[in-house]
């Protein structure tokens, strides 16, 4: 009698198959290297680069200058906002592809996400306004702000919407979900670029005329303390709630600070830096790894993107790219 092997699942293990297969689709997600999106301002495009090798794996053209970048990681999108140009792009991550352009104004600078993904926000820096995209539709919604709105904050789980802006050194506080004008805060000279700590509890302003950096508590809205960075702040990232870094586009560095206080509740600014990491001619956009491990820096001037070790503050990898390297996201 002969023996039969079964070279296909009886019908009662297909259910196995099934949940074998979609981990081994997850599992292939998450060994997949992690991937770089930078904004080129001279190519008018965004990069896609290997977050390893650095090898630029996708060049996607926009109708303007990016500036401004908003990760949907569960919808697999990549929102980037066209300067000048006023219109916001959709990119589907992965295949890299753009889905859809959509006009939204004079001028689109930055970009900032609503927490359920449902909402874009952007400053419209020609017509004073804030622009609301609905992520759905793309339809638009504006409302008058201060002058020269360089960029837009949202406050911990979407409570208000503040707009930076440049030429009245001011910023507006917006209610997020209808935009309604709530107040309007006086701060340093051109005020241009910020972070919001993880926990949310501060948010840090970047003056770039001023060489200032204020802080904000996200509870009052008031600034608790300020320091003043040698070279104009133009990118603004915490890594952790007490950790911040500074890049300026007229150095060679970054700046680490480190917040002080008996605890997380009072917290202000140090009068000097912890450290000073050299990263090569102008550096400007500034991501993390979601660890925290690895710090990635963009270098304008140079063209070039340098990975940094967080922990030894020491370049471990630079990437050269060419162009004006501006934004950057990182998509593990």
């Amino acid at each position: 009698m002969k023996t039969r092997i079964a070279l296909w699942p009886q019908l009662g293990s297909i259910p196995l198959l099934m949940l074998v297969l979609v981990l081994a689709v997850l599992l292939g997600r998450s060994l997949a290297a992690p991937t770089l999106y930078v904004e080129n301002s001279v190519g008018q495009s965004v990069w896609a680069l290997d977050a390893a090798s650095g090898k630029i794996l996708a060049t996607i053209p926009l109708p303007g200058s990016p500036d401004g970048l908003a990760l949907c990681p569960d919808q697999g999108r990549l929102y980037v906002a066209g300067g000048d140009a006023g219109t916001i792009s959709v990119i589907e991550l992965g295949s890299n592809k753009i889905l859809r352009t959509v006009k939204v104004g004079g001028a689109a600078l930055g970009l900032v996400m609503s927490p359920d993904c449902s909402r874009l926000y952007t400053a419209g820096g020609g017509s004073n306004t804030v622009i609301a995209v609905d992520t759905n539709n793309l339809l638009t919604q504006e409302v008058a702000v201060g002058q020269d709105p360089q960029a837009v904050a949202l406050g911990p789980e979407g409570r208000w919407l503040i707009s930076l802006n440049y030429a009245s050194k001011d910023l507006s506080v917006l209610n997020a979900q209808n935009l309604h004008l709530e107040q309007t805060l006086a701060v340093g000279n051109g005020p241009h670029s910020w972070s919001l700590s993880p926990d949310g509890r501060w948010l840090a302003v970047g003056a770039i005329d001023s060489h200032e950096v204020l802080l904000l508590d996200t509870q009052t809205l008031q600034v608790v303390s300020t320091y003043t960075s040698d070279a104009a702040p133009e990118g603004l990232a915490f890594r952790t709630n007490t950790e911040l870094w500074i890049s300026s586009l007229a150095s060679n560095y970054v700046e680490v600070l480190h917040l002080m206080g008996q605890d997380q509740q009072q917290m202000v600014m140090p009068r000097r830096y912890t450290a000073r990491i050299q990263t090569g001619p102008g550096p400007f956009g500034i991501t993390f790894s979601k660890d925290g491990r690895w710090a990635y820096v963009s270098n304008m001037i140079e063209g070039s993107v340098v990975k940094i070790d967080t922990q030894s503050r020491q370049v471990v990898a630079r990437f050269v790219v060419g162009g004006e390297p501006h934004r950057l996201v990182l998509v593990e």
